[in-house]
């Protein structure tokens, strides 16, 4: 019968007996969790940089979404906006695109709602809820 200590003893031996193997095994491994780490603690402070971003631009103190990123029903905001102490619930479309190359933050409200997001200084609104058209910074135009 196989006893504990002798297997332990075998291996440690294989393991002596090939010593660059056995270090760059290591070293594979060391490499591969310290990425995993590393990954895991940027897109922590990522999350952590959207969240104050999207607080800056909808003033908003609590953000309702899916554990893996679906899409929330719409009739979810009527019952959200049926908790007490709540204010206001407005559904909003979060994404990110390129302009000219350039990253852009995408933020879609309903048209009725657009006076909570955005002031406008010069000009008007959007016209109609049917109209193709949207409010973009100047830079960006």
């Amino acid at each position: 019968m196989i006893t504990l200590l002798y297997l332990i003893r075998y291996a440690m031996r294989d393991l002596w007996g090939k010593k660059v193997r056995t270090g760059l095994t290591a070293l594979g491994i060391a490499i591969g969790i310290a990425s995993l780490v590393s990954l895991f603690i940027v897109s922590l402070g990522l999350r952590a940089r959207v969240g104050e971003s999207i607080n800056t631009l909808l003033g908003s103190s609590i953000i309702v979404r899916m554990r893996n990123s679906e899409p929330i029903s719409i009739y979810v905001v009527h019952l959200l906006s049926n908790i007490p102490g709540v204010k206001k619930a407005v559904p909003v479309i979060i994404g990110s695109g390129l302009v000219e190359s350039n990253n852009a933050f995408i933020l879609a409200v309903p048209i009725d709602e657009i006076q909570s997001f955005q002031t406008i200084i010069n000009g008007s609104s959007i016209s109609s809820p049917r109209a193709l058209e949207c409010l973009m910074p100047k830079e960006s135009a």
